[in-house]
């Protein structure tokens, strides 16, 4: 009797669901607190938050609508410059996640500014990663024509159709032509 009761517990609390918050691993409940981190000062919790965010984003359509519904791309947009390469990656390739979505552009384009950053971190950088992800993030904005409309206020298509020219990945030459 006693060891029968004894593996009643054990069924049970092996039943009981982990509810304790793990930062790095982002659940649709928890999605939140992690979107929150995005306004860390520590580049090590940023990066990994962002790496996070991108993994949680590519498992599922449901994910990337949670994510939105949270106003990620506010805070994924205030790390598109950071000063640390790894960290610009991650915001780059979350923002090119959430553009995918129907409505991601328009929150995006929303302040003419964005795309001006994305746009001018395509023409200046040499990083592959960021070069497709910000291409990415081009094509997808400029589906929409006030994304157009802004890319041409830049004025920086000549340097895009260099760099589709003289990139050397097939990525960044098919998101450039998609925008030109």
């Amino acid at each position: 009797m006693a060891k029968l009761l004894q593996k009643d517990r054990e069924n049970r609390s092996a039943e009981k669901k982990d509810l304790s918050f793990h930062p790095y691993t982002i659940t649709p409940e928890s999605a939140h607190t992690s979107i929150l981190l995005l306004e860390s000062a520590e580049s090590e919790i940023l990066c990994q938050t962002l790496r996070a965010i991108t993994k949680f984003a590519a498992q599922d359509l449901s994910n990337r609508n949670v994510l939105f519904n949270l106003n990620a791309i506010r805070y994924v947009l205030l790390h598109v410059e950071h000063s640390e390469l790894n960290i610009r990656r991650f915001a780059l390739k979350a923002l090119a996640q959430l553009c995918q979505l129907p409505r991601g552009p328009e929150q995006v384009l929303d302040n003419s500014q964005n795309l001006r950053k994305i746009a001018f971190l395509l023409v200046k950088t040499e990083d592959v990663f960021v070069l497709e992800f910000a291409s990415l993030v081009l094509s997808e904005l400029t589906r929409e024509p006030l994304g157009c409309e802004q890319l041409l206020s830049a004025n920086i298509l000549n340097s895009l159709c260099s760099r589709m020219k003289n990139s050397l990945d097939p990525d960044v030459q098919k998101n450039c032509l998609q925008v030109g």
